[in-house]
């Protein structure tokens, strides 16, 4: 199955924040010093690093959004090139999302 998203990813300067409240948390769960490397860490917690996250919730939801397993207010917001519920799975599945910008 062919699946074209269009998908923008935070910029850093708003994602940073994020990404040290969760390296805090992993401090604060696992008890590291600020000097030792988190990454191992995440990896230990089997925790997504924010951006990787982010991609990840994206690809659930168009996922769901697609096999109309999302709620109504997301599906009402969503085109597609043909119905979501469609199960012919040779032709691809376009799909377009309009999300509203955070003020």
């Amino acid at each position: 199955m062919y699946l074209s998203v269009a998908t923008t990813v935070s910029p850093d300067y708003r994602t940073n924040p994020i990404r040290a409240v969760q390296n805090a948390a992993a401090r604060l769960v696992t008890g590291i010093r600020q000097c030792e490397h988190i990454m191992p860490v995440l990896r230990q917690l089997h925790w997504l690093p924010v951006r990787q996250h982010i991609e990840f919730k994206m690809a659930v939801l168009v996922y769901k959004l697609l096999n109309v397993l999302s709620p109504q207010y997301l599906t009402d917001n969503a085109n597609s090139s043909q119905p979501l519920a469609d199960d012919d799975f040779d032709r691809p599945k376009l799909l377009q999302v309009m999300f509203l910008e955070p003020a």
